[in-house]
């Protein structure tokens, strides 16, 4: 599976953030941002992150964020995820949310989160527009989710 880039790019930094960083990220209101939640070890995630490189690339100069927030165990942390995203050739922000308490990141992301990945949250402020999906997206629902997060409904 590679994402953009035949061979490994190098490797990015992953900033570790906890759950009160994630509160200000899911706050900002200069872009249009599609965050998701996922692990290296759930396949559902890696199955929808060439749609979220895809959409990062189309996007990138049309006010549009993709980030990324890792929710790997803290042994993957840093190695594990940098390796992954440099043999993915994975050029996109990502971060690794350290905090173990699914409690915690629900409260900072979205209260009746149930705790399962790929969690992807789409969000206009500008426009006070919040989607939440709560699965793996299917590569044809990406755009259309976009569209309404940009149009605001």
């Amino acid at each position: 599976m590679v994402f953009l880039a035949a061979g490994a790019c190098p490797a990015q930094e992953i900033p570790r953030i906890r759950t009160r960083d994630l509160e200000k990220m899911l706050q900002r209101d200069d872009a249009v941002y599609v965050i998701n939640f996922w692990a290296t070890w759930c396949k559902p995630c890696l199955d929808e992150l060439p749609n979220l490189v895809r959409l990062a690339d189309q996007y990138r100069d049309s006010g549009v964020k993709v980030i990324l927030v890792s929710l790997d165990y803290p042994a993957a942390y840093p190695r594990g995820i940098s390796r992954f995203i440099a043999r993915e050739g994975i050029r996109i922000p990502v971060y690794w949310l350290q905090e173990t308490n699914p409690r915690a990141i629900a409260a900072a992301a979205f209260p009746a989160w149930n705790g399962m990945i790929p969690f992807t949250i789409f969000l206009n402020r500008k426009k006070n527009y919040e989607q939440i999906l709560e699965q793996e997206i299917p590569g044809d629902q990406w755009m259309p989710e976009l569209a309404r997060a940009r149009r605001g409904f």
